[in-house]
């Protein structure tokens, strides 16, 4: 096999694995606050996890988009990213 197919085989791979994943999350956005919560991430006290706008806005009019957004909502808080 050559070193450019190697390349196309793990490109290949990892968008798969990528896709993989992000259809998990958004099929199950709960499944983010679980997954940080293993990794032993504090996270706000929230009630619900739902999928969001994957545009990412900053005041200095730079812009990030992100391939799945999830926010956790709570009782005290509206929302937090």
């Amino acid at each position: 096999m050559s070193d450019a197919q190697r390349t196309v085989q793990r490109a290949m791979a990892t968008s798969v694995r990528h896709e993989n994943f992000l259809n998990l999350v958004r099929e199950r956005p709960e499944f983010v606050p679980e997954l940080l919560a293993m990794l032993r991430i504090t996270l706000p006290a929230f009630t619900t996890a739902r999928i969001s706008d994957t545009v990412l806005h900053e005041p200095a009019v730079i812009e990030h988009f992100a391939d799945a957004v999830v926010l956790l909502a709570g009782p005290e808080r509206r929302c937090s990213a």
